[in-house]
């Protein structure tokens, strides 16, 4: 579903307790390049909703899959998005640690700070640094022009 111009969200699986909900996984699509933004658990079912939307979308170019937190409802599914896309992983220079060391199958690519601008095209991601949840969280910010 698209929410704002070039950004998409697909929700799908289950929250990790009951009445909690799935985490948000976000598709932000640019004229030269796209990216993920989280990846949810990492189920089938998670990651099949993510790649039919990606599929649905025209299968654009993923230049990233941007892991917002340390936390395997936001990075359970990243190798699996990696695989199927090509996009590079990065997160946070304070996540990168915890990421690498929680998961055997991947490591983060690339770190971003704060304030770093992504250029997709015709949209803009700017990473910022929103430390509370984990002390490294960060957000994406998307800009249209």
């Amino acid at each position: 579903m698209e929410i704002v111009p070039n950004v998409h969200v697909v929700t799908s699986g289950q929250g990790a307790l009951p009445g909690l909900p799935p985490p948000n996984v976000y598709l932000v699509i640019g004229t030269n390049q796209s990216a993920f933004i989280d990846t949810g658990y990492g189920h089938a079912d998670e990651i099949m909703a993510q790649l039919s939307l990606w599929d649905n979308l025209g299968k654009p170019d993923i230049s990233t899959i941007i892991l917002t937190h340390r936390h395997i409802d936001h990075i359970g599914g990243a190798n699996r998005l990696h695989q199927a896309t090509g996009g590079q992983i990065v997160s946070s220079t304070l996540e990168k640690g915890h990421i690498d060391q929680s998961q055997k199958q991947f490591n983060v690519g690339r770190v971003v700070d704060d304030g770093e601008i992504l250029d997709l095209g015709n949209t803009t991601l700017e990473i910022i640094y929103t430390p509370g949840h984990t002390l490294g969280s960060s957000c994406a910010v998307s800009y249209t022009h």
